[in-house]
């Protein structure tokens, strides 16, 4: 391959990331989160809320994730499951 034509290789491919996370920032400050069909679930009170009102943003994941989390019923650090929203798989069938 000509070496000129890697060097156009690296600024395209850095130059394209910056427009993906100038988009994706966008919309986070315009919504405070993107996270469409998944929630956030307190595992001791499991009181519940959507992901995206919490902040968080979840693209292309797949599964369960458990992390510390305040739970805004509880007014506690608690363990909290980030799972598929079982509602709006319900809305939106596939």
């Amino acid at each position: 391959m000509n070496p000129i034509h890697l060097t156009w290789i690296i600024p395209l491919f850095f130059l394209s990331l910056f427009g993906f996370f100038a988009i994706l920032s966008a919309i986070i400050s315009r919504t405070g989160g993107y996270a469409p069909g998944w929630r956030i679930r307190c595992t001791t009170c499991g009181h519940h809320k959507p992901a995206a009102e919490a902040g968080i943003i979840r693209v292309a994941a797949a599964g369960t994730k458990y992390t510390l989390g305040r739970c805004s019923h509880c007014r506690k650090l608690r363990l909290v499951a980030i799972e598929k929203d079982p509602d709006a798989a319900a809305e939106h069938p596939a």
